[in-house]
């Protein structure tokens, strides 16, 4: 899964802990590309995982490319206002919150210094921003969180 720091499988989930460590020790930079989306509708025509089946398919394409691990720690994020419709989940700012923190922290712990945040939900933002902030004063990382066009109408 993991030879002289290259990998060829990418979500944590599925490597081994000798593979992880492979890869720890032999990837020059070391990256973590952690990926957030939502469990609500979108309309009639489209799954309400849509954001979380969306992130969950870049981050892999992005860790492929660049000998990165991905991790999608959870499917839902923080969408209180689509609860009137069926099907949507949300937690609470701060159990997200918490989700952020935890993963970074985990994986700070363990020597990975340097990540991504990918937000595919507009609801996750404010908590995604203090999460990106706090977790790289507790745990001293850098973190990128590309954002897409604007005004791209």
């Amino acid at each position: 899964m993991s030879e002289n720091g290259k990998l060829n499988k990418f979500w944590i989930q599925e490597l081994t802990r000798p593979a992880f460590e492979d890869w720890l020790e032999n990837e020059p930079v070391p990256l973590a590309i952690i990926g957030i989306g939502a469990i609500e509708q979108h309309g009639l025509h489209l799954p309400l995982g849509t954001d979380s089946l969306g992130v969950e398919k870049f981050i892999h394409e992005v860790a492929k490319e660049t000998n990165s691990v991905c991790v999608h720690p959870c499917w839902a994020g923080y969408s209180p206002h689509h609860m009137a419709f069926a099907g949507s989940m949300t937690f609470s700012w701060d159990t997200l919150l918490g989700i952020l923190m935890d993963t970074i922290g985990s994986l700070a712990a363990h020597g990975v210094k340097r990540f991504i945040m990918v937000n595919f939900h507009g609801g996750n933002t404010q908590v995604f921003n203090l999460a990106m902030q706090l977790a790289k004063r507790e745990y001293n990382v850098m973190i990128a969180a590309p954002e897409g066009p604007k005004d791209t109408e």
